[in-house]
């Protein structure tokens, strides 16, 4: 079996990926931020307005959230080859399920939270199977699941866990770590909409240390 990570159909799936959260991202920055504005804001005409607004960015973000799960479910996923084509994408349509959960309230964030849970959950079963701890993907994805346990699922013990979990093998060359940590936080940085980038790749231990303080809200 030829390697996934070096298939034109792997960069293009990334080349996607990047695309549709330079479309996303800012859309769910806007819609916290008008969030904020929208529960200090008295003025009733004002408050329409706003409300108007938000409800524009949270139509956008479902719009592009609906594309590309039909991406996916039309096209990648039934294409998939290999355990990291498969985590890569279980994750990618658990985060757009997660960005849609974000902005429902009552029982359609509910449905949308389960749904994102559901795969995230199949992502990760495949790693634990088939992919070495310091696996880029594997980090990436249990980063992203351990996001969101803590922000939509409120429960940071949980995502705590998760974290420490992602520790692993304590017996990873040392090129291996600081390759993961490289990759990690340059992938998961796209993925959770940070503004900065570390200048210096991190070791193993530092990534580890970086991912829980992260979940703890330390950071």
């Amino acid at each position: 079996m030829h390697n996934w990570q070096s298939t034109t159909q792997q960069k293009g799936t990334q080349h996607a990926f990047l695309a549709f959260q330079s479309l996303v991202q800012p859309r769910r920055a806007s819609c916290r931020e008008v969030k904020n504005i929208e529960r200090v804001e008295d003025e009733p005409h004002c408050l329409a307005i706003i409300t108007d607004y938000l409800s524009r960015i949270e139509s956008e973000i479902v719009s592009i959230c609906e594309d590309v799960h039909h991406l996916l479910d039309s096209y990648l996923i039934p294409s998939e080859d290999s355990a990291e084509a498969r985590v890569f994408h279980w994750q990618m349509k658990a985060d757009y399920f997660r960005y849609l959960a974000e902005i429902k309230t009552d029982e359609r964030k509910l449905i949308q939270a389960y749904k994102a849970h559901v795969n995230y959950e199949g992502a990760m079963r495949i790693v634990k199977v088939e992919l070495r701890p310091v696996n880029p993907t594997r980090l990436v994805a249990a980063l992203n699941f351990a996001v969101f346990k803590a922000d939509i699922l409120n429960s940071t013990e949980d995502a705590y866990a998760l974290a420490v979990e992602v520790e692993g093998d304590q017996y990873i060359e040392e090129a291996q770590r600081r390759e993961s940590g490289r990759v990690l936080f340059s992938d998961s940085l796209v993925l959770v909409g940070e503004d900065e980038q570390p200048s210096n790749p991190l070791s193993y231990k530092m990534l580890v240390q970086n991912f829980c303080c992260y979940i703890l809200g330390a950071v």
